[in-house]
């Protein structure tokens, strides 16, 4: 049988993560949960799961800006003035 928790200490180790997304996450049926009394109780390897593709989209770096010069000399070259 897996460990469950309750949200409130399943939200701990990850930031930006509250009882309130994890609550809407198991109304929408996308977090499997045990609910005893008023409590949820979930499975931290369950919220893993579900935090991967989360993770996944935000870690992607951004693209670089170019420099101001860049960007005019490019301007420059494709009006042909350079």
């Amino acid at each position: 049988m897996p460990l469950l928790v309750p949200l409130d200490e399943a939200v701990e180790p990850y930031h930006g993560v509250t009882v309130r997304m994890l609550r809407d996450r198991i109304n929408a049926g996308q977090l499997p949960a045990v609910k005893i009394g008023r409590r949820y109780l979930v499975s931290p390897a369950d919220i893993a799961a579900m935090l991967v593709p989360r993770l996944l989209a935000t870690s992607r770096p951004k693209p670089k800006r170019e420099s101001e010069r860049a960007r005019i000399e490019r301007q420059l070259a494709k009006a042909g003035i350079v």
